[in-house]
C-alpha cells in the first residue's frame, strides 16, 4: 500500500521536525547557549 508508506514517512518526518524544534526551544530558553555562541557558529 502507497498510502502506508506514506503515512509512515509523514510520520518519522513530522516526528523529527517536533525533535528539531524542542532542541531549538531548548537552546533558546537555556541562558548557557547566549554564553557560549561557539557552539553555533564556530569562529574560525
Amino acid at each position: 500500500d502507497g498510502a502506508g508508506g506514506d503515512h509512515r514517512i509523514r510520520s518519522r518526518s513530522l516526528l523529527l521536525f517536533g525533535f528539531v524544534v524542542c532542541m531549538a526551544l531548548v537552546l533558546v530558553a537555556s541562558p548557557s547557549s547566549a554564553q557560549t555562541p561557539t557552539r553555533l557558529a564556530p569562529d574560525e
